[in-house]
């Protein structure tokens, strides 16, 4: 099973995020574009993972603590590639998303999980092999998407025809603030 964890969206957010899916296909020479289901931000790639560790992955899950906290979505940045680039919107810097993360990287470590040892960029990714003529910030102009981290989620990635499905196949919810009620 090739697997990840993530943070979903709501539906509100999905739209906006589709929309500059939109913009940056409308704009591109060329790239492969992120479907509107599959938009999310990773926190850790597993890859193949065995059916026999699965439950060691949900460990590591629910040793998280950690309230629901708001993310904020703006900007966007390029991953330089050969044949074209990734190009995501952009997480602003949260201390608690990095506690999910840093939490979440210990737990799978400690079970024997090696993670990419790159620097976390929190991001969404709306498109790659992406070529484009203008700056993609002159694209997607000045924009603010808010929204509330509730859950992390294990996530299988299944090649399918037309791209990738991505399905939660387990869920970790986190705390809830006392005045949310």
């Amino acid at each position: 099973m090739r697997l990840f964890i993530a943070v979903n969206f709501s539906q509100k957010t999905l739209d906006r995020l589709f929309d500059m899916v939109g913009k940056l296909r409308e704009n591109a020479k060329r790239g492969t574009f992120s479907k509107r289901e599959n938009l999310h931000l990773t926190l850790a790639f597993l890859g193949e993972v065995g059916f026999d560790r699965l439950d060691l992955v949900k460990q590591a899950m629910d040793e998280v603590a950690a309230s629901s906290f708001e993310l904020v979505i703006s900007g966007v940045g390029r991953f330089k590639r050969e044949d074209g680039d990734i190009v995501w919107a952009a997480v602003r810097e949260c201390r608690e998303l990095d506690s999910v993360y840093r939490q979440l990287r210990r737990g799978l470590e400690e079970r024997g999980f090696r993670l990419d040892g790159g620097r976390f960029t929190p991001h969404i990714t709306l498109g790659r092999r992406v070529v484009t003529e203008k700056d993609i910030r002159e694209i997607f102009g000045r924009f603010e998407i808010r929204e509330k981290a509730q859950k992390v989620s294990l996530i299988l990635s299944e090649r399918e025809e037309g791209g990738m499905r991505y399905t939660e196949i387990y869920g970790k919810e986190l705390r809830r603030d006392e005045d949310e009620g």
